[in-house]
């Protein structure tokens, strides 16, 4: 079996439920670097900490998670774009061949977005191959975001409340076109790899 240790996956709706599990296995079991994206900003924060925990780490953080459109300073340094790092291993180092490796302990990123927009999906992608040890390599691609809240509203009837229509176009922003976003940024470049690279899709 190939070894998944130091390789790099990339999961939405990471802050809970099956996104979050996935991103726990990835991280714990098999040693990888998980940009776990989700909307939640104050969950990412909770849940990346508690990874590092956890695995017993030191924790790197690289600021206070924001926006996704700030530039702060801390005491740990600068963070940027909604970005913030938990170490979950040894620091990078070098095999030998110019390629960056782990020690065999994962990490996890977390980064604040929205599928509903395209364009964070591309933020998203250029945080991944930022983290790749690989150059750009993504080894795996998990669109799981999804919402299911508003499912009882969307289906009753309207007696002319616009409150509905507005429940439908969450709903298909979210759970059809935030995927139709993710399948458009990243389908081209794993196809382009040199490497092949996994893409998942929860139904």
């Amino acid at each position: 079996r190939q070894s998944m240790n130091g390789k790099i996956a990339v999961v939405t709706g990471a802050a809970s439920g099956i996104g979050l599990e996935f991103s726990r296995r990835c991280v714990i079991s098999y040693g990888m670097t998980v940009i776990m994206a989700d909307i939640d900003a104050a969950a990412l924060e909770r849940e990346t900490n508690r990874l590092a925990l956890d695995l017993d780490l030191d924790l790197d953080l690289e600021g206070e998670l924001g926006d996704g459109n700030e530039v702060r300073e801390d005491t740990d340094g600068v963070f940027t774009d909604g970005v913030f790092t938990n170490f979950g291993g040894d620091e990078l180092t070098d095999d030998g061949n110019g390629v960056a490796v782990t020690n065999g302990r994962g990490r996890a990123i977390g980064f604040r977005m929205d599928v509903r927009n395209r364009s964070e999906y591309v933020k998203l992608l250029h945080v991944a191959q930022t983290h790749s040890n690989h150059g750009d390599q993504i080894d795996v691609c998990f669109l799981n975001a999804g919402v299911l809240g508003a499912g009882v509203n969307v289906l009753q009837t309207g007696n002319g409340n616009d409150q509905h229509e507005a429940d439908w176009r969450w709903v298909l922003d979210v759970n059809l076109f935030g995927v139709l976003h993710g399948l458009s940024v990243f389908s081209s470049v794993l196809a382009k790899q040199t490497s092949p690279g996994l893409l998942l899709v929860t139904a």
